[in-house]
Protein backbone atom coordinates (compact mmCIF):
# COMPACT_ATOMS: atom_id res chain seq x y z
CA UNK A 1 0.00 0.00 0.00
CA UNK A 2 1.27 3.46 -0.75
CA UNK A 3 1.88 5.52 2.37
CA UNK A 4 1.01 9.24 2.41
CA UNK A 5 4.50 10.24 3.56
CA UNK A 6 5.73 11.62 0.22
CA UNK A 7 2.78 14.01 0.15
CA UNK A 8 3.12 14.87 3.82
CA UNK A 9 6.81 15.60 3.41
CA UNK A 10 6.09 17.64 0.30
CA UNK A 11 3.51 19.72 2.19
CA UNK A 12 5.92 20.24 5.06
CA UNK A 13 8.55 21.26 2.55
CA UNK A 14 6.27 23.99 1.21
CA UNK A 15 5.61 25.34 4.68
CA UNK A 16 9.32 25.30 5.34
CA UNK A 17 9.97 27.00 2.03
CA UNK A 18 7.69 29.93 2.74
CA UNK A 19 9.22 30.33 6.18
CA UNK A 20 12.68 30.29 4.64
CA UNK A 21 11.53 32.79 2.05
CA UNK A 22 10.60 35.37 4.66
CA UNK A 23 13.15 34.55 7.34
CA UNK A 24 16.23 33.60 5.31
CA UNK A 25 16.08 34.14 1.59
CA UNK A 26 14.53 37.58 1.63
CA UNK A 27 15.74 38.87 4.94
CA UNK A 28 19.39 37.91 4.49
CA UNK A 29 19.75 37.26 0.79
CA UNK A 30 20.96 33.70 1.17
CA UNK A 31 21.56 30.75 3.48
CA UNK A 32 22.36 31.37 7.15
CA UNK A 33 26.03 31.99 7.83
CA UNK A 34 27.75 29.20 9.73
CA UNK A 35 31.38 30.33 9.81
CA UNK A 36 33.69 33.08 8.71
CA UNK A 37 34.81 30.93 5.82
CA UNK A 38 31.25 30.53 4.52
CA UNK A 39 30.16 34.16 4.77
CA UNK A 40 28.63 35.18 1.47
CA UNK A 41 29.03 38.64 0.00
CA UNK A 42 26.02 40.94 0.29
CA UNK A 43 23.59 40.79 -2.62
CA UNK A 44 23.94 43.24 -5.43
CA UNK A 45 21.39 46.06 -5.52
CA UNK A 46 19.55 44.25 -8.31
CA UNK A 47 19.39 41.00 -6.36
CA UNK A 48 18.31 42.80 -3.20
CA UNK A 49 15.44 44.36 -5.12
CA UNK A 50 14.41 40.88 -6.30
CA UNK A 51 14.51 39.57 -2.74
CA UNK A 52 12.46 42.56 -1.63
CA UNK A 53 9.88 41.75 -4.30
CA UNK A 54 9.64 38.14 -3.09
CA UNK A 55 9.18 39.31 0.48
CA UNK A 56 6.58 41.97 -0.28
CA UNK A 57 4.59 39.63 -2.52
CA UNK A 58 4.46 37.05 0.28
CA UNK A 59 3.14 39.81 2.57
CA UNK A 60 0.51 40.96 0.10
CA UNK A 61 2.02 44.44 -0.21
CA UNK A 62 0.70 45.29 -3.65
CA UNK A 63 1.86 48.89 -3.60
CA UNK A 64 5.45 47.87 -2.94
CA UNK A 65 5.22 45.12 -5.54
CA UNK A 66 4.10 47.67 -8.13
CA UNK A 67 6.89 50.06 -7.15
CA UNK A 68 9.59 47.43 -7.41
CA UNK A 69 8.40 46.18 -10.79
CA UNK A 70 8.07 49.74 -12.08
CA UNK A 71 11.70 50.41 -11.22
CA UNK A 72 12.78 47.42 -13.28
CA UNK A 73 12.90 44.52 -10.82
CA UNK A 74 12.41 41.17 -12.55
CA UNK A 75 8.93 40.01 -11.60
CA UNK A 76 9.74 36.31 -12.00
CA UNK A 77 13.09 36.39 -10.20
CA UNK A 78 13.25 33.21 -8.10
CA UNK A 79 14.41 32.54 -4.58
CA UNK A 80 17.28 30.12 -4.03
CA UNK A 81 14.79 27.24 -4.27
CA UNK A 82 13.12 28.54 -7.41
CA UNK A 83 10.06 30.07 -5.79
CA UNK A 84 8.70 33.14 -7.54
CA UNK A 85 6.62 35.98 -6.13
CA UNK A 86 3.55 34.50 -7.83
CA UNK A 87 4.08 31.10 -6.21
CA UNK A 88 4.48 32.61 -2.76
CA UNK A 89 1.36 34.76 -3.09
CA UNK A 90 -0.61 31.83 -4.51
CA UNK A 91 0.32 29.57 -1.60
CA UNK A 92 -0.81 32.19 0.90
CA UNK A 93 -4.08 32.79 -0.92
CA UNK A 94 -3.37 36.47 -1.56
CA UNK A 95 -5.93 36.86 -4.32
CA UNK A 96 -5.44 40.57 -4.98
CA UNK A 97 -1.66 40.21 -5.00
CA UNK A 98 -1.85 37.26 -7.40
CA UNK A 99 -4.12 39.32 -9.67
CA UNK A 100 -1.67 42.22 -9.48
CA UNK A 101 1.30 40.03 -10.34
CA UNK A 102 -0.53 38.48 -13.27
CA UNK A 103 -1.49 41.92 -14.56
CA UNK A 104 2.15 43.00 -14.28
CA UNK A 105 3.21 40.03 -16.38
CA UNK A 106 4.16 37.26 -13.96
CA UNK A 107 4.46 33.90 -15.73
CA UNK A 108 2.19 31.05 -14.66
CA UNK A 109 4.21 28.35 -16.41
CA UNK A 110 7.37 28.57 -14.30
CA UNK A 111 8.26 25.81 -11.86
CA UNK A 112 10.42 25.78 -8.75
CA UNK A 113 13.39 23.43 -8.32
CA UNK A 114 10.97 20.65 -7.33
CA UNK A 115 8.82 21.13 -10.42
CA UNK A 116 5.89 22.81 -8.65
CA UNK A 117 4.10 25.69 -10.38
CA UNK A 118 2.01 28.47 -8.88
CA UNK A 119 -1.07 26.30 -9.42
CA UNK A 120 0.49 23.51 -7.36
CA UNK A 121 1.18 26.01 -4.59
CA UNK A 122 -2.41 27.28 -4.58
CA UNK A 123 -3.83 23.76 -4.52
CA UNK A 124 -1.73 22.65 -1.56
CA UNK A 125 -3.81 25.12 0.48
CA UNK A 126 -7.05 24.81 -1.52
CA UNK A 127 -6.94 28.52 -2.36
CA UNK A 128 -10.00 28.46 -4.59
CA UNK A 129 -10.11 32.14 -5.69
CA UNK A 130 -6.42 31.97 -6.58
CA UNK A 131 -6.94 28.71 -8.47
CA UNK A 132 -9.62 30.45 -10.52
CA UNK A 133 -7.25 33.32 -11.34
CA UNK A 134 -4.45 30.99 -12.36
CA UNK A 135 -6.72 28.87 -14.53
CA UNK A 136 -8.02 32.00 -16.24
CA UNK A 137 -4.39 32.91 -16.91
CA UNK A 138 -3.88 29.50 -18.59
CA UNK A 139 -1.75 27.90 -15.89
CA UNK A 140 -0.44 24.52 -17.14
CA UNK A 141 -2.80 21.74 -16.12
CA UNK A 142 -0.46 18.82 -16.66
CA UNK A 143 2.71 20.12 -15.03
CA UNK A 144 4.18 17.41 -12.81
CA UNK A 145 6.48 18.00 -9.88
CA UNK A 146 9.44 15.77 -9.03
CA UNK A 147 7.07 13.12 -7.61
CA UNK A 148 4.88 13.25 -10.70
CA UNK A 149 2.07 15.11 -8.97
CA UNK A 150 -0.28 17.12 -11.19
CA UNK A 151 -2.63 19.89 -10.09
CA UNK A 152 -5.59 17.49 -10.34
CA UNK A 153 -3.88 15.01 -8.02
CA UNK A 154 -3.31 17.77 -5.47
CA UNK A 155 -6.91 18.91 -5.75
CA UNK A 156 -8.05 15.34 -5.10
CA UNK A 157 -5.72 14.94 -2.12
CA UNK A 158 -5.63 18.41 -0.50
CA UNK A 159 -8.39 20.37 -2.17
CA UNK A 160 -12.15 20.19 -2.42
CA UNK A 161 -14.84 19.04 -4.81
CA UNK A 162 -14.91 22.59 -6.15
CA UNK A 163 -11.24 22.64 -7.10
CA UNK A 164 -11.51 19.18 -8.68
CA UNK A 165 -14.48 20.38 -10.72
CA UNK A 166 -12.66 23.55 -11.78
CA UNK A 167 -9.70 21.56 -13.05
CA UNK A 168 -11.87 19.02 -14.85
CA UNK A 169 -13.79 21.79 -16.59
CA UNK A 170 -10.48 23.35 -17.59
CA UNK A 171 -9.47 20.08 -19.25
CA UNK A 172 -7.23 18.32 -16.72
CA UNK A 173 -6.37 14.75 -17.71
CA UNK A 174 -7.81 11.99 -15.52
CA UNK A 175 -5.29 9.23 -16.16
CA UNK A 176 -1.96 10.99 -15.74
CA UNK A 177 0.14 8.95 -13.31
CA UNK A 178 2.62 9.96 -10.63
CA UNK A 179 5.89 8.09 -10.08
CA UNK A 180 4.02 5.32 -8.22
CA UNK A 181 1.42 4.89 -10.94
CA UNK A 182 -1.30 6.65 -8.96
CA UNK A 183 -3.95 8.67 -10.78
CA UNK A 184 -6.04 11.46 -9.29
CA UNK A 185 -8.68 8.90 -8.28
CA UNK A 186 -6.21 7.15 -5.98
CA UNK A 187 -5.55 10.41 -4.16
CA UNK A 188 -9.25 11.04 -3.63
CA UNK A 189 -9.67 7.47 -2.37
CA UNK A 190 -6.69 7.75 -0.06
CA UNK A 191 -8.12 10.93 1.43
CA UNK A 192 -11.50 9.30 1.89
CA UNK A 193 -13.35 11.98 -0.05
CA UNK A 194 -16.33 10.51 -1.92
CA UNK A 195 -17.25 13.93 -3.32
CA UNK A 196 -13.95 14.33 -5.16
CA UNK A 197 -13.89 10.66 -6.14
CA UNK A 198 -17.37 10.72 -7.62
CA UNK A 199 -16.56 13.77 -9.74
CA UNK A 200 -13.58 11.91 -11.15
CA UNK A 201 -15.58 8.73 -11.73
CA UNK A 202 -18.39 10.61 -13.44
CA UNK A 203 -15.80 12.21 -15.69
CA UNK A 204 -14.59 8.76 -16.71
CA UNK A 205 -11.72 7.90 -14.34
CA UNK A 206 -10.70 4.25 -14.68
CA UNK A 207 -11.98 2.55 -11.55
CA UNK A 208 -9.85 -0.57 -11.99
CA UNK A 209 -6.54 1.08 -12.80
CA UNK A 210 -3.67 -0.55 -10.92
CA UNK A 211 -0.61 1.21 -9.55
CA UNK A 212 2.95 0.39 -10.47
CA UNK A 213 4.79 -2.21 -8.47
CA UNK A 214 2.14 -3.15 -5.92
CA UNK A 215 -0.63 -3.36 -8.55
CA UNK A 216 -3.06 -1.89 -6.04
CA UNK A 217 -6.47 -0.70 -7.24
CA UNK A 218 -8.51 2.18 -5.87
CA UNK A 219 -10.90 -0.35 -4.29
CA UNK A 220 -8.00 -2.18 -2.66
CA UNK A 221 -6.77 1.12 -1.21
CA UNK A 222 -10.24 1.96 0.11
CA UNK A 223 -10.55 -1.46 1.75
CA UNK A 224 -7.06 -1.24 3.25
CA UNK A 225 -7.91 2.15 4.79
CA UNK A 226 -11.39 1.09 5.88
CA UNK A 227 -13.22 3.86 3.99
CA UNK A 228 -16.69 2.33 3.92
CA UNK A 229 -18.41 5.07 1.91
CA UNK A 230 -15.61 5.01 -0.62
CA UNK A 231 -15.87 1.24 -0.95
CA UNK A 232 -19.56 1.51 -1.75
CA UNK A 233 -19.00 4.34 -4.22
CA UNK A 234 -16.32 2.43 -6.12
CA UNK A 235 -18.49 -0.67 -6.26
CA UNK A 236 -21.31 1.39 -7.75
CA UNK A 237 -18.92 2.29 -10.54
CA UNK A 238 -18.10 -1.39 -11.18
CA UNK A 239 -14.86 -1.70 -9.24
CA UNK A 240 -13.62 -5.28 -9.43
CA UNK A 241 -13.51 -6.87 -5.97
CA UNK A 242 -11.56 -9.83 -7.36
CA UNK A 243 -8.75 -7.87 -9.01
CA UNK A 244 -5.52 -9.17 -7.52
CA UNK A 245 -2.57 -7.03 -6.49
CA UNK A 246 1.11 -7.96 -6.86
CA UNK A 247 0.84 -10.11 -3.73
CA UNK A 248 -2.02 -12.12 -5.15
CA UNK A 249 -4.65 -10.54 -2.90
CA UNK A 250 -7.91 -9.01 -4.05
CA UNK A 251 -9.92 -6.29 -2.27
CA UNK A 252 -12.24 -9.06 -1.13
CA UNK A 253 -9.31 -10.93 0.42
CA UNK A 254 -8.14 -7.76 2.17
CA UNK A 255 -11.61 -7.07 3.55
CA UNK A 256 -11.81 -10.55 5.03
CA UNK A 257 -8.29 -10.37 6.45
CA UNK A 258 -9.00 -7.09 8.18
CA UNK A 259 -12.20 -8.38 9.72
CA UNK A 260 -14.40 -5.65 8.33
CA UNK A 261 -18.00 -5.76 9.59
CA UNK A 262 -20.27 -8.20 7.78
CA UNK A 263 -22.25 -5.36 6.21
CA UNK A 264 -19.08 -4.15 4.49
CA UNK A 265 -18.63 -7.47 2.78
CA UNK A 266 -21.28 -6.53 0.26
CA UNK A 267 -18.25 -6.63 -1.99
CA UNK A 268 -19.14 -10.22 -2.86
CA UNK A 269 -22.63 -9.51 -4.18
CA UNK A 270 -22.62 -5.85 -5.10
CA UNK A 271 -22.29 -5.90 -8.86
CA UNK A 272 -18.54 -5.44 -9.01
CA UNK A 273 -16.72 -5.78 -12.29
CA UNK A 274 -15.88 -9.00 -14.04
CA UNK A 275 -13.62 -11.35 -12.18
CA UNK A 276 -9.99 -11.30 -13.31
CA UNK A 277 -8.40 -14.49 -14.52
Amino acid sequence: MKAPWPLILRCLWVFGLTAALSLLGCAHGGAPKTSKDSIEPPPTPERQAELDLLREASRGNREEVRRLVAQGTQIDAPSASGTTALMSAAFRGLESTVAELLELGARVDLADQDGATALHYALFQNQIPVVRLLLAAKAPLEAQDSSGLTPLMLAARFGSAETVELLLKAGAQLETQDDQGWTALFFAVHRGSPGQAELLLKAGAKVNHQSLGTKQSPLGEAVYLGHRNMIQLLLQYKADAHLKDAGGKSPLDLAKEQGLPRSWLELENSGSGSRSD
